[in-house]
């Protein structure tokens, strides 16, 4: 659960801070390059273990170096996050002048004019309205209320179990495949040595990482919807899994290579879309959205993606009928592919909080201008959205109405 944690940690902060900042057509591309990324990581650190356990093949106390080495790393990444222009995009895209990105949507004609201003914590003043800046909604109340929020809401808190779910399956195989499988023909089943086993896992990595950068960058924005690519990989998945597991069962180093490498392409493909979808599933509801990608993300990698592997094994271990052993994780994926082509978010949508803000896209802010004055100080915008007045300080928010 704590290997799960660490590579599921890796990317939620990616894939928020990128995606929020790319223009419509490129969320996909940025969110396979984030997950490469995060790969690649996982991807050095094995690369480190290998050489420890090559150098210090004779000394039982070197599995602590690559945790102190993990240790002593922690320093550089706080200070690095602590800067308060991290993450920040100054080029392209935002208008004239005008910074990119923002949680909440963004004008192209950029600076002053946006509705949302993305730029400015304090909000900005459009018409005679003041717009809530990007402070003010994300961060002004803290990270634990915005768990408090998700927790307390009947239709976020069923958004983030069922986020739970479908991306749970797809850690799972990750898991399985990059941790569980070499550690397991090198030890129990002892069909290769450790060294061969490290080596079948670095090429692994290395192939999966330039698929996901090839084949998932091709396809990312091109496959609409967003959940379109990730069910197809989990698909895929349902049916690699069993022949991966069958072929440990033959003893072939080879065979076994060869299963690795079909069941990374199905995972590439299954990941290549899951960053951008994530984080449009939380667009709606901005004040909670890198919550709720963190609290589902990490989750999932530590709940399923440690112990599915552990638990498929418990059960061969049972000597349960049927063979559960070559099915446990694939019923996983199979979930997942049900929430993923039906997600619990679109069920029972009558709950009062799904009238929240939703999420503007580019073209729909462009054509959002004042048209005339409501009762009670709303103004009534293009296309049947009202500014209503509400909360303190008199600041106005989009509802439905």
């Amino acid at each position: 659960m704590i290997q799960g944690i660490s590579v599921g940690g890796q990317s939620p902060g990616c894939h928020v801070l990128a995606i929020s900042t790319s223009p419509k057509g490129m969320i996909g591309r940025r969110g396979s390059i984030c997950h490469a990324a995060a790969a690649t990581g996982f991807l050095l650190a094995n690369i480190f273990a290998s050489l420890v356990r090559f150098v210090f093949s004779e000394w039982e106390e070197r599995w602590r170096l690559p945790w102190l080495a993990a240790l002593f790393l922690i320093i550089p990444m706080l200070t690095i996050l602590k800067d308060p222009e991290t993450g920040k995009t100054e080029t392209g895209g935002g208008g004239e002048g005008g910074p990119r990105g923002g949680i909440m949507g963004r004008d192209e004609r950029g600076g002053e004019n946006s509705v949302y201003n993305n730029g400015s914590a304090t909000g900005n003043l459009k018409d005679g309205i003041q717009y809530p800046g990007w402070a003010d909604v994300v961060w002004a109340d803290g990270v634990m209320l915005s768990v408090l929020k998700i927790f307390n809401s009947p239709l976020k808190t069923r958004q983030c179990f069922g986020h739970v779910i479908a991306i749970g399956g797809l850690s799972a195989c990750f898991n399985l495949l990059i941790i569980f499988t070499p550690a397991y023909i090198a030890g129990p089943a002892e069909i290769v040595t450790e060294s061969t086993a490290a080596l079948m896992s670095l090429s692994i990595l290395v192939y999966y990482i330039l698929v996901t950068l090839a084949f998932g960058n091709m396809i990312a924005d091109r496959l609409q919807p967003r959940t379109l690519p990730v069910a197809l990989g989990l698909t895929g998945l349902i049916f690699a899994l069993p022949f991966l597991l069958l072929a440990v069962e033959t003893r072939v180093p080879l065979i076994i290579w060869f299963n690795e490498l079909v069941f990374a392409t199905f995972l590439s493909l299954g990941y290549s879309g899951v960053a951008a979808w994530q984080v449009e599933l939380w667009k709606s509801f901005p004040d909670v959205s890198y919550s709720g990608v963190a609290i589902s993300h990490n989750a999932a990698a530590a709940v399923f993606g440690g112990t599915l592997p552990v638990t498929g094994m418990w059960i061969a271990n049972r000597k349960i009928d049927m063979s559960c052993e070559k099915w446990t994780i694939s019923y996983m994926d199979l979930i997942s592919l049900l929430f993923i082509i039906r997600h619990p978010s679109e069920f029972n949508l009558s709950d009062k909080d799904h009238l929240e803000p939703p999420l503007l896209g580019e073209d729909e802010v462009q054509g959002l201008q004042p048209s005339g004055r409501k009762e009670g100080g709303a103004v009534e915008l293009v296309g049947g959205i009202v500014a209503c007045e509400s909360g303190t300080n008199e600041k106005l928010q989009h509802t439905i109405c």
